[in-house]
C-alpha cells in the first residue's frame, strides 16, 4: 500500500510538472507568434512615457490647446474680444484675429500662454514655479497695454500673448480668460476636455488631457501597425518601424490636434495598403474608417490629406483591382464613409466660415517659394524629431541613423519592386516634397509662420508604409528584408529611447536634478525601457520568420 502511494504521488508530481511546462510553452508560443501586437505594445508604452514624463506645456501651443478643451468641455466656443488699443504688427493683428475670450475657474487656467522655457533652450522648465518667471503674465491689463504700447520697438512675443488677455471693458481694461486658439475647428479638443473636467489644478487639467489623447493616439497607431504588419501575427514591421518616428509619438503624447491628426494618417494609410494586398488583411477597412474619421476631425487640412491618400490609393490601385474591393467591400463601409464625409463637410465649412483669414502681407508666393525650399532640412529634422517648442534637437546620429534606414529600405523597394510600383514610390516622394513647399508658400508664411513637419507628418508617413510594403512582399529578398526590418527595429528603439532621454535632460538638466514629473524619473525610465525592449522584441521575431503574414488571415 505505501509503494502504490508513493507511486501515485511521483505519477501527480510528474503530471503537474508536465502541465505547467506546457503552460509555460503555450505561453511562450502565444507570445512568439504575435509580434505585430508586442511592436504596437512598445509603441503605446512610450507614448505614454512622453504624455507623462515631459513637462507641463513643453509642446507646441498646449496651454492656449487646454484652455480651448477645457471651454468646449463646458459648452463653450468662445466670444470675440474687443480691444481699445490698435494692434501694432502682424502677428498681434492675425493673434487677435484668432483670440476667442471663455469663462473657466482661475485654478484650470495655465499660468501663461507661453511658458517661461518656450524657444529659450538654455531654460530648464523649473522656472515654472518661480513667480519672477511669469514676466507679462503678472501684470495687470493695463499694465499689459502700456508695455505693448511703448513707442520705439514692437512688443516681444510674451508681450504681445500676454496683451491678448487684456480687453476692453465699460470700466475701463479688464484681465479675462482667452486662447488665441479660440477659432480652430474643436473636434479634436472634446474628448481631452472631457477627461481634463476631473482636475483641479491646471497642471491636472494637462496631464489629464494629455492622458486622453494619448490613448486616443495610441490606439490609432497600434490599430494601423497591426494592420500594416499583416495581422496580429503579421511579421511586416519594417514600414511601422520606419513610420512611427519619435516626433509622432511625442506629439502623440501631447495635447494637441496635432496628435490625432498624425495618428490617424498612420492609420489610415495603413489601411489602405492592408486592402491593397492579394489577400486584404483582417482589420484594413476598420483601420481605414478610423483613421479616416480622426483625419477630417482633426485639423482643417485633414478633408484635404484625406482626399490626397484617397486619391493616390485610388490611382495606384488600379481600375479592375478598385471594383474588385469595391464588391467586397463590408457592409458597414458606406454608412461609415457618409458620416467621414459629413464630419468632413463640417470642418470646410468650419474652415470657410468659421477661421479667419490673415491680414494681407508684402511677399508673394515666388518671395515664399525660396524661403520654403530653404526650410526643407529643418522639416525633416522634423519628421524625425525636434521636440519640445521645435527647440529640442535629438543628437546628430539620430537622424543620420534614421535617414540610412530609409534610404536603404527605399533603394531596396525601388531595385525589387514592380514598375508600378517604381511609380507610385517616386510618385509618393515627389508629392510629398510638393506638398511640403505648397504648406510653406500657402499657409505657414501668409500667416507670418514657416511650415513645421508635424503638418506634413499625416503625409509622411505613407512613405515608409509603401516602401516597407514593396520590400516585404518580394519573397525571394525576404533575407535582405529581414536584415532591414533588424536595422530598422535597432534605429527605431535606440531613438526612442535616446528622445526621451533627450527631452528629460533638456528640461531638467544633465543630471536631472531640477525638475521630475509626477512619481520621479525611474518608473518612466523603466517603463520606456520595456517598450524598447518591446519593439527589439518584435523585430527579432519578424527578421527570422520564415512567413511574413498572419497565419489566421
Amino acid at each position: 500500500m505505501q509503494r502504490a502511494a508513493t507511486i501515485e504521488r511521483s505519477t501527480e508530481h510528474r503530471d503537474g510538472r508536465a502541465q505547467r511546462a506546457h503552460a509555460a510553452g503555450g505561453a511562450l508560443l502565444w507570445f512568439r507568434s504575435r509580434p505585430a501586437a508586442i511592436l504596437a505594445l512598445g509603441f503605446i508604452l512610450i507614448v505614454f512615457v512622453q504624455a507623462g514624463a515631459n513637462p507641463p506645456w513643453a509642446a507646441p501651443d498646449e496651454p492656449a490647446q487646454q484652455i480651448k478643451a477645457a471651454a468646449l468641455a463646458r459648452g463653450q466656443l468662445g466670444a470675440r474680444p474687443r480691444y481699445g488699443r490698435a494692434p501694432l504688427t502682424f502677428d498681434e493683428v492675425f493673434s487677435r484675429r484668432l483670440t476667442r475670450t471663455v469663462a473657466l475657474p482661475p485654478a484650470v487656467v495655465p499660468p501663461q500662454q507661453l511658458p517661461c522655457f518656450a524657444l529659450r533652450s538654455a531654460v530648464r522648465s523649473s522656472c515654472l514655479d518661480e513667480p519672477a518667471a511669469l514676466g507679462p503674465w503678472a501684470l495687470d491689463a493695463a499694465a499689459r497695454i502700456a508695455q505693448n504700447s511703448a513707442a520705439g520697438r514692437a512688443e516681444s512675443i510674451d508681450g504681445m500673448i500676454a496683451g491678448l488677455d487684456a480687453v476692453d471693458a465699460p470700466g475701463g481694461p479688464r484681465l479675462a480668460t482667452s486662447t488665441y486658439f479660440g477659432a480652430y475647428p474643436p473636434f479634436a479638443y472634446a474628448l481631452p476636455g472631457i477627461a481634463g473636467r476631473l482636475g483641479t489644478t491646471p497642471r491636472g487639467v494637462l496631464y489629464l488631457g494629455r492622458l486622453a489623447n494619448a490613448t486616443i493616439c495610441g490606439a490609432l497607431l497600434a490599430l494601423g501597425t497591426i494592420v500594416g504588419a499583416g495581422g496580429v501575427r503579421g511579421r511586416r514591421l519594417l514600414g511601422p518601424l520606419l513610420a512611427v518616428t519619435p516626433m509622432v509619438v511625442f506629439v502623440s503624447g501631447t495635447l494637441s490636434a496635432s496628435g490625432a491628426e498624425i495618428a490617424s494618417g498612420y492609420c489610415c494609410a495603413a489601411g489602405l495598403l492592408a486592402v491593397r494586398r492579394a489577400r486584404p488583411t483582417k482589420g484594413a477597412w476598420p483601420a481605414v474608417a478610423c483613421g479616416a474619421l480622426g483625419l477630417v476631425a482633426a485639423r482643417q487640412l485633414g478633408p484635404w490629406e484625406l482626399s490626397l491618400l484617397l486619391g493616390s490609393f485610388a490611382a495606384a490601385t488600379g481600375r479592375r483591382r478598385l471594383v474588385a474591393l469595391w464588391a467586397a467591400r463590408p457592409r458597414w463601409l458606406v454608412p461609415a464613409g457618409a458620416g467621414v464625409a459629413a464630419l468632413g463637410t463640417a470642418m470646410i465649412w468650419w474652415d470657410v466660415v468659421v477661421m479667419p483669414r490673415p491680414p494681407d502681407r508684402a511677399g508673394t508666393a515666388v518671395d515664399y517659394l525660396g524661403s520654403s525650399i530653404h526650410d526643407l532640412p529643418d522639416q525633416l529634422r522634423e519628421f524625425v524629431g525636434v521636440l519640445g517648442w521645435l527647440d529640442t534637437r535629438l543628437p546628430s546620429g539620430v537622424y543620420v541613423a534614421w535617414a540610412v534606414a530609409a534610404a536603404l529600405v527605399f533603394f531596396t523597394a525601388m531595385a525589387v519592386g514592380t514598375s508600378r510600383s517604381r511609380v507610385v514610390l517616386v510618385a509618393a516622394v515627389l508629392g510629398l516634397f510638393v506638398v511640403t513647399i505648397a504648406y510653406g508658400v500657402f499657409i505657414a508664411y501668409p500667416i507670418g509662420s514657416r511650415a513645421q513637419g508635424r503638418w506634413v507628418l499625416p503625409l509622411a508617413v505613407v512613405l515608409p508604409l509603401l516602401a516597407g510594403e514593396v520590400v516585404t512582399a518580394r519573397a525571394s529578398w525576404r533575407r535582405w528584408a529581414g536584415a532591414l526590418t533588424l536595422l530598422g527595429g535597432l534605429v527605431a528603439a535606440g531613438s526612442h529611447v535616446i528622445a526621451i532621454v533627450t527631452n528629460a535632460r533638456r528640461y531638467a538638466g544633465p543630471t536631472l536634478a531640477d525638475w521630475a514629473p509626477p512619481l520621479g524619473w525611474v518608473p518612466w525610465f523603466v517603463v520606456v525601457v520595456v517598450g524598447a525592449v518591446g519593439i527589439v522584441t518584435a523585430t527579432l521575431l519578424s527578421a527570422t520568420a520564415r512567413s511574413w503574414d498572419d497565419e489566421t488571415n
